[in-house]
């Protein structure tokens, strides 16, 4: 069987054999023809399928660069699901009116004369349906990348693709349409958006008027876009003084407005809607079916000494409000999603 791999020793950083591995030539590779069968998949002797494997001293250095931690659900409220759907009953808050509040879902308290007329009143409930959705990662490798590589394959394949399907779960829980996917909160009927105070920029005047629409009480995190990073640097008062310190601590550890700071990916540019949000996750519910499963077969592929994977989870999520809470002024709204939207 044809492969090629690293020898051992030879190369002095990481970098230099992964310039060798991309141009090839290098005698420290040793290389064999492909044949069409083995060009398809991931095997040892296509560079960009997997061919070029680390070599053993370079491991760590591999292994040390990591994708962004999950945002959403280590926050969030997880529920376990025992089927393919359950349903969670939850106060109705969208009854609020002047002079009443709708945090107790629709009990009304009212002042009565002794043996006066008592009003009737009653708390008014909904239903939240969670429906575990279908998430299959897949990818095949040669029988010899199996049993040949340095890095154990196994183990490397684990990592890759646990660590995806972490953050494409992280991704729908914040952007997703809820149609065979989760509901994102970018797309909640609970999400506030406030106006940008200008053009292609988040000032202090944003993040202040953001604060005034979240629901009070809740434990926030800011959770940003990186490009949105340079702003925060210039946050200034009437007299140019900078307003944003950030601690002296490891990133992340910083806050703004007394709420941690979040820098992710999984956020549009700065200036778009969504660049921005002030989240409080504990509203946001995730329904776990099935955690991450793992499952190979020496079958499906036999002729061609390949093994298949599969990488399989079910879960759902979505906000459990279904729209902002009116507070007892009659005018403003509050929810514990709030985005900031386009300049207008």
């Amino acid at each position: 069987k044809a492969r090629s791999r690293a020898i051992p020793g030879e190369f002095k950083s990481f970098g230099e054999f992964l310039r060798a591995a991309r141009h090839g030539g290098d005698p420290r590779l040793v290389k064999d023809n492909a044949t069409p069968e083995e060009s398809k998949d991931l095997v040892e002797n296509v560079g960009l399928a997997g061919g070029f494997l680390v070599p053993q001293q370079f491991i760590p250095q591999l292994m040390s660069v990591a994708a962004e931690q999950s945002i959403v659900e280590p926050r969030a409220t997880v529920i376990p699901m025992a089927s393919r759907s359950v349903l969670i009953p939850t106060l109705d808050m969208s009854r609020g009116t002047t002079g009443e509040t709708a945090f107790y879902g629709g009990v009304d308290i009212t002042w009565t004369e002794e043996a006066g007329l008592k009003t009737e009143s009653q708390p008014y409930f909904k239903q939240i349906e969670l429906v575990a959705h279908k998430k299959v990662g897949y990818v095949e490798a040669s029988d010899e990348l199996l049993a040949d590589n340095a890095v154990g394959l196994e183990a490397v394949l684990t990592r890759l693709f646990g660590g995806a399907i972490a953050w494409t779960d992280d991704y729908a829980y914040l952007k997703g349409n809820g149609v065979g996917k989760p509901l994102g909160i970018w797309n909640a009927g609970a999400t506030i958006t406030v106006t940008r105070a200008a053009a292609n920029t988040f000032t202090f005047v944003d993040a202040v008027n953001m604060m005034a629409r979240a629901l009070p009480g809740g434990r926030y995190v800011w959770v940003m876009a990186q490009s949105a990073l340079p702003q925060l640097y210039q946050f200034d008062d009437a007299n140019n003084n900078y307003i944003w310190q950030p601690n002296a601590v490891p990133a992340g550890a910083s806050t703004l407005l007394g709420w941690p700071v979040i820098f992710t990916e999984k956020l549009p540019v700065l200036g778009t809607t969504g660049d921005v949000m002030l989240c409080d996750f504990s509203h946001y519910l995730i329904g776990r079916r099935q955690g991450l499963t793992i499952g190979r077969s020496t079958d499906y592929r036999f002729q061609y000494d390949l093994t298949a994977w599969r990488f399989v989870e079910r879960v759902d999520g979505q906000p459990w409000l279904d729209a902002a809470i009116t507070l007892a002024d009659g005018t403003t709204t509050v929810s514990p999603f709030v985005m900031l939207g386009a300049y207008s």
